[in-house]
C-alpha cells in the first residue's frame, strides 16, 4: 500500500506493507483524509530542521542523551541516537491524523464495529495519510447513513474544535470572540452560532473573515486594520464579551494578552491554537479571568488506558470523551449544523499529494481544508492487500550465514539488535522486518538492509529460508511466538522474559521437548566482557559464592506497560537478567527462594519493583537482590560484590571490575552489557548445534522470577 511520510522538508508517498489488526483496533480502507494546512505544515517543515534546531526545540531530548552518554558512554549513546535520526532522515515520518473510510477487518475484542462499516477516525500516528490504517476503538466512529465520508473526514479537527467550545461552556445569548480564522476557527464559529451565541471573529486574511461571515459570524475584524479592543467594545456593548476561543497559531504573546482585555471580568479564555503564553498580569488579575487550554480532542487524548486499550470513561461521569466529541461532531454535519463542505478549499489524489504540500507551502492563495482521495472501495480487491513488501536491493539468500528475521521493531530492537545484527554480518544476514506497523517494519528493512518486511509473523514462520527469528516484542506474546517458531523450525532468540507466567512456561518446555534447534534468551548481562572476566576468576573455587546485587533500577509510572500483563511487571521483566547472572556463577540448582517487599505509604511508589529477593543453591551458594524504583540517577544503575575464597569482585555498571584481595581489576572505556558478544557467541553455538545457555538454565532463571513475582503478590 502507499502511505504518506515527510522527509527533510519534503512530502511523498512510500510503498509499505498493510498494518495487522490488532484485539482492540480496526482496519480500515481510507477515502479521504484531511490535511489541516496550519498544523501539517508546521510538522512537514520540522523534518527539515538540523539537528542544532531540533535541540534547540526540544531541550529535554538533549538532556536524555547527555544521561545516556554519563550512563552508557559516548559509542553506545551515539549507536542509539544515530539509528532514531538515520530512519527519521532516511525514510521520514509518519504524517496525517484525520480521515474516513471502510472498515475491511476488526480485532477480536471488537464486536460493535463490523467489515464494511463506514467509519472515520483520528489520532496522530494511527489514522494517517495511507491507503488502509489500522485504529484502536475509541479513536474510531462510526459515520452517519446520510453524511458523506469527505466530509466526515474532518473528525479529529471537528473534535478539536468541539471541545475548544466546551471548555468555554457558553450559554444561550453569550457573546463570544473566535481569534484566527483558519480551519478550526470556522468550524468553532458554527458551532457557537448553533449553540445560539452572538460571535467576533478576527483574523489577519480577508478571504477567512470573509468565509466566517458567509458561515453565520456576526461581525469580523481584520486585525490588520483595525483594532480589535475598540471593535470588541462595541460589538459588546462596553462589557466584554463573555469568552474568547483563540483558535491561532503565533509565538507571539501578544493574542493572549489582548484577548485579556476583551474579555468581560470573571469572563473566559480557551486557548485551543499553539500561542505564546506570556501573561501581562494585570489584566488577567483585576478582571479575574478563568483560563483554559483546551486538551485536543477531549477527556481521553493522551490516556494509554483509553486510546490504547479501549477503556472507556462512564458515561454519566464524564459526558464528554474524545470518541462522543467525535460522534457529536458528525451528527452535527450530518443535520447541517455545521457546514464543512465551504471550508474544503483544495482536493488531490493521493499520488498527488507533493503537490499539495508544495501549495501550502508556496502559494498565496487561500488554503484551509484540503482533502486528499484515495481509490475507491472495491470489495474483490481486498485480496490483493500487500502484507509483505520485496525490496529492490534484495539480496540472494545467504546460505553460509544465519539468516534472521526480527519480529517486532521497537526502540530496543532498532537501537541495538538490528545494529548488532549488521555488525555481525559475517555471521547473520537480516532476511527480513516483522512489524504490526507497516511504516515500522519497511523504515527498520530499508534501514538495516533486509531483504523484505511484512506485518505478517507467519510469512516469516514459513519462509524456509529464515533461519532464526529473533523475537522483540512486547514480553507477553514471546512465548506464543518462541512456540510457533520451534513448531516451524526455527533457530529462536526471544528478549527476556521467556514467560510471563508458569502456564506459557510449561507450553514453551513441552514445544522444545519436540524440537531440535537452539533457543537463547537474551540474558546479555553474562556475556559482558567483565561478568565474564569474574566468571574466569572464579570458575577453579572450591566453596559457595556469596553475591549481592543491587539494581537501582529507576522510576518507571505504574501506568507503564510493563507493569501491566503485557509486561508481567519488572521482576519479570527485567530482574531476570540478574537472576541469570547467578545461575551463570554458581552453576547448582536452586534450594530456596525467598523474597520481601516494600509496603508504600504513597502511591506513587509499588511493592512490585522495590524487592529484596534471596536465592540459596544447592552448592552453599547465597545470592540477594536488591532491586529498586526508588534510588536517585546520578546513582549507578547496577553493582555487585561477589564474595568468594578470601577475594572479593566488585563490578560497577558494567564498566569497572575491582578485584580486592587478588590481581583481575579492570575498566572499560564504554559499558559493555554484552548484547554484541551474546549474538556472536550464539552464532557459534548455532554452527555447534546448542546453546550458549542451557535450556534448563534458562528454565530455572524464569522459574526464579515467577517464584519471586509470586511471594510479593499482597495475599
Amino acid at each position: 500500500m502507499e502511505q504518506v511520510f515527510a522527509k527533510k522538508g519534503v512530502v511523498s508517498t512510500n510503498k509499505v506493507p498493510a498494518p495487522q489488526v490488532t484485539g482492540k483496533s480496526v482496519l480500515v480502507l481510507n477515502q479521504y483524509s484531511l490535511i489541516s494546512a496550519g498544523t501539517e505544515a508546521s510538522a512537514v517543515k520540522s523534518t527539515g530542521n538540523s539537528l542544532l534546531q531540533m535541540a534547540k526545540k526540544n531541550p529535554e531530548n538533549v538532556t536524555k542523551v547527555l544521561k545516556m552518554i554519563r550512563e552508557k558512554g559516548i559509542k553506545n549513546a551515539y549507536q542509539q541516537v544515530s539509528s532514531v535520526l538515520k530512519g527519521f532522515y532516511e525514510f521520514g515520518s509518519e504524517i496525517g491524523y484525520s480521515c474516513a473510510g471502510i472498515v475491511i477487518d476488526v480485532g477480536e475484542e471488537i464486536n460493535d464495529i463490523k467489515i464494511g462499516d463506514r467509519v472515520a477516525c483520528a489520532g496522530a500516528g494511527v489514522a494517517n495519510h495511507a491507503e488502509i490504517v489500522c485504529v484502536p476503538r475509541n479513536l474510531v466512529v462510526k459515520v452517519p447513513k446520510d453524511l458523506d465520508l469527505e466530509q466526515a473526514c474532518s473528525v479529529t479537527v471537528g473534535a478539536i474544535a468541539l471541545q475548544g467550545v466546551r471548555q468555554a461552556d457558553p450559554k444561550l445569548g453569550e457573546k463570544v470572540a473566535v481569534i484566527g480564522l483558519g480551519l478550526l476557527g470556522q468550524i468553532t464559529v458554527q458551532l457557537l452560532k448553533s449553540n445560539g451565541c452572538s460571535v467576533i471573529g478576527s483574523d489577519l486574511e480577508k478571504d477567512k473573515l470573509d468565509l466566517a461571515r458567509e458561515l453565520g459570524a456576526d461581525e469580523v475584524i481584520n486585525g490588520r486594520q483595525e483594532n480589535l479592543v475598540d471593535r470588541v467594545n462595541i460589538f459588546s456593548e462596553g462589557k466584554g464579551v463573555d469568552a474568547v476561543i483563540i483558535t491561532a497559531a503565533s509565538t507571539s504573546s501578544e493574542i493572549l494578552n489582548q484577548s485579556m482585555k476583551i474579555c468581560r471580568r470573571k469572563g473566559k479564555i480557551v486557548i485551543v491554537g499553539a500561542i505564546g503564553m506570556d501573561l501581562q498580569r494585570e489584566d488577567f488579575y483585576k478582571k479575574e479571568i478563568d483560563l483554559k487550554i483546551s486538551c485536543s480532542y477531549g477527556p481521553g487524548r493522551y490516556d494509554d488506558e483509553y486510546e490504547k486499550k479501549g477503556k472507556d470513561y462512564p458515561y454519566d461521569y464524564v459526558r464528554w470523551t474524545e470518541n462522543r466529541n467525535m460522534q457529536s461532531y458528525l451528527r452535527l454535519i450530518a443535520s447541517q449544523e455545521i457546514n464543512f463542505k465551504k471550508i474544503i478549499t483544495h482536493r488531490f489524489n493521493l499520488n498527488e499529494v507533493s503537490q499539495a504540500y508544495q501549495l501550502i507551502k508556496d502559494s498565496n492563495e487561500p488554503t484551509l481544508a484540503i482533502i486528499l482521495n484515495y481509490p475507491k472501495y472495491e470489495e474483490n480487491k481486498l485480496k490483493k492487500i500487500e502484507k509483505t513488501i520485496i525490496n529492490q536491493n534484495k539480496k540472494a539468500t545467504k546460505k553460509e550465514k544465519i539468516n534472521v528475521a526480527v519480529i517486532g521493531c521497537g526502540g530496543f530492537a532498532t537501537s541495538t539488535h538490528l545494529p548488532n545484527l549488521l555488525k555481525l554480518n559475517k555471521y547473520y544476514n537480516l532476511r527480513a522486518t516483522v512489524d504490526r506497523s507497516g511504516a515500522t517494519t519497511q523504515k527498520s528493512s530499508i534501514q538495516y538492509n533486509a531483504d523484505y518486511s511484512t506485518t505478517d509473523h507467519r510469512r516469516v514462520m514459513n519462509d524456509k529460508n529464515v533461519d532464526m527469528i529473533m523475537i522483540t516484542t512486547r514480553h507477553n506474546n514471546h512465548a506464543d511466538l518462541v512456540i510457533e517458531g520451534l513448531e516451524n523450525n526455527k533457530i529462536v532468540f526471544v528478549e527476556k522474559p521467556l514467560a510471563v507466567n508458569q502456564k506459557q512456561l510449561e507450553k514453551v518446555a513441552s514445544a522444545y521437548k519436540s524440537a531440535d534447534k537452539p533457543i537463547l534468551v537474551g540474558f546479555n548481562r553474562r556475556f559482558s566482557p567483565l561478568a565474564q572476566k569474574v566468571s574466569d576468576l572464579t570458575k577453579n573455587r572450591k566453596n559457595p559464592i556469596i553475591l549481592n546485587y543491587r539494581m537501582n533500577a529507576g522510576y518507571i509510572p505504574l501506568d507503564h506497560w510493563v507493569h501491566a500483563s503485557e509486561g508481567g511487571g519488572r521482576i519479570i521483566g527485567e530482574a531476570c537478567h540478574i537472576y541469570d547472572l547467578f545461575d551463570f556463577y554458581v552453576n547448582s540448582q536452586v534450594e530456596e527462594v525467598s523474597a520481601h517487599s516494600i509496603n508504600p505509604k504513597t502511591e506513587n511508589y509499588s511493592h512490585t519493583d522495590n524487592v529484596i529477593s534471596t536465592i540459596k543453591y544447592k552448592d552453599g551458594s547465597v545470592c540477594n537482590l536488591v532491586y529498586t524504583a526508588m534510588g536517585a540517577s546520578e546513582m549507578t544503575k547496577e553493582y555487585f560484590d561477589l564474595f568468594c575464597e578470601g577475594k572479593v569482585y566488585s563490578l560497577s555498571d558494567y564498566k569497572e571490575l575491582k578485584v580486592f584481595g587478588g590481581p583481575g581489576s579492570k575498566k572499560l572505556i564504554e559499558q559493555d552489557k554484552g548484547h554484541l558478544n551474546e549474538l556472536k557467541i550464539f552464532a557459534a553455538g548455532i554452527k555447534a548445534g546448542k546453546s550458549p545457555i542451557t535450556f534448563a538454565s534458562l528454565l530455572q532463571t524464569t522459574e526464579i522470577s515467577l517464584k519471586v513475582n509470586d511471594l510479593i503478590k499482597i495475599k
